[in-house]
């Protein structure tokens, strides 16, 4: 039985449209966002249609060439990702402050006199010394030169720095060399003679240290 030229419209016009939603649901599908899927890019040929020819019974025939070509194999280009570049945070550098409320105070040492040579000349008689004092300062040497204007002999000693003289006749003199510790015991060193009862009779004198 022989279709009618109604029924070969109809059944092209159902192929036509089944092809078309066909490539429509793939592009749609690819295109769609978020999916995971490499992308399909679908090369879609129209529907060549083939005008009907008459068989020689009179009945019409359909031709009706279907050319799809889909590319399943092409990927997408990956575009590549910059990531940000982390710029690093200054370090704050602490700055030193002064310590206003502890100043540091400088002691200025108190002036000290230099140590020297000093030279003294004592007379002696009966029964005393001239002078009695003698000044001096720590680490001072002393050169004394001792006469003897009296009639008897006498002599020079201190007992603390261990010094004593040899007798001193009568008109005449002596050297005696005294040395002053630089860190003294003592600020007062007594000077005397020990020839017989001449230091009872009061024949002394001291040596007065001053700082």
């Amino acid at each position: 039985m022989q279709g009618s030229p109604t029924t070969s419209k109809a059944i092209f016009a159902i192929v036509l449209l089944l092809v078309t939603g066909l490539v429509w649901g793939v592009v749609v599908y690819h295109a769609a966002p978020g999916s995971t899927t490499d992308t399909v890019v679908a090369n879609v040929i129209e529907p060549t249609v083939t005008p009907q020819t008459a068989n020689n019974d009179g009945s019409a025939e359909i031709g009706m060439e279907e050319n799809v070509d889909i590319n399943l194999d092409e990927k997408p280009t990956n575009v590549p990702t910059t990531n940000p570049t982390k710029v690093p945070t200054p370090t704050n550098t602490p700055v030193p402050t002064k310590d206003l409320e502890n100043p540091t105070t400088t002691t200025t040492p108190a002036n000290t006199p230099s140590p020297v040579q000093r030279k003294f000349t004592l007379t002696v008689s009966e029964y005393s010394f001239a002078p009695q004092t003698i000044t001096a300062t720590p680490g001072d040497t002393l050169t004394i030169t001792i006469v003897n204007n009296g009639s008897q002999i006498h002599n020079f000693v201190i007992d603390e720095l261990g010094v004593q003289t040899t007798t001193i006749d009568p008109e005449t003199s002596i050297v005696a060399t005294v040395k002053i510790p630089s860190n003294p015991e003592t600020l007062t060193y007594t000077f005397y003679s020990s020839i017989g009862t001449d230091r009872a009779l009061g024949m002394e004198g001291t040596i007065s240290v001053t700082q």
